[in-house]
C-alpha cells in the first residue's frame, strides 16, 4: 500500500463521525468513548495511534502521523504548499514551509468533507507516489 492510500484510505472508509478542531473527542471527561475525528486523528488510528495519544498529541507533534504512512520527506518538511482557503484559519506554520499536515488540518477545518479531502489529496499527489 502506497503512502497515498495509507492517507486516503480512512478517509474514504471513515470509522467516527468528523470534527474540527482537534483530533479525536470522547463522548465525556470519563469515557473511551470516542465522539469524532478530524481527517488526521482518522488517518492516525487507522495507521497505530491510540485514541489517547492523538488526544494527547501537540499541534507541533502532528507529522508524526505522516511520517508513520512514510509520506516523502520533501512534502512534511518545508514544503511551502499554497494556503488555498480562508485566510481566518490559522494553521501552524514552522520552519518557514506549509507541510502536508497542516493542509490536512486546514481543509479539515474548512469544513471539506473526508470524501472532498481524499479526493483533492489524490488527485493532486498521485504523481508523486
Amino acid at each position: 500500500m502506497s503512502w497515498l492510500d495509507k492517507i486516503c484510505y480512512p478517509l474514504e472508509h471513515p470509522k467516527h463521525e468528523q470534527i474540527h478542531g482537534c483530533l479525536i473527542t470522547f463522548r465525556d471527561i470519563d469515557s473511551d468513548e470516542i465522539e469524532g475525528k478530524c481527517a488526521l486523528g482518522e488517518i492516525g488510528c487507522y495507521l497505530g495511534f491510540t485514541p489517547n495519544e492523538l488526544f494527547n498529541m501537540r499541534t507541533s507533534e502532528y507529522i508524526k502521523i505522516l511520517r508513520k504512512a512514510k509520506v516523502p520527506k520533501w512534502l512534511l518538511e518545508g514544503a511551502n504548499l499554497p494556503r488555498i482557503c480562508n485566510a481566518d484559519v490559522q494553521v501552524p506554520v514552522e520552519d518557514g514551509g506549509r507541510n502536508l499536515d497542516q493542509l490536512l488540518y486546514q481543509l479539515n477545518d474548512e469544513y471539506f468533507t473526508y470524501e472532498e479531502i481524499s479526493d483533492f489529496i489524490r488527485t493532486t499527489f498521485e504523481g508523486a507516489v
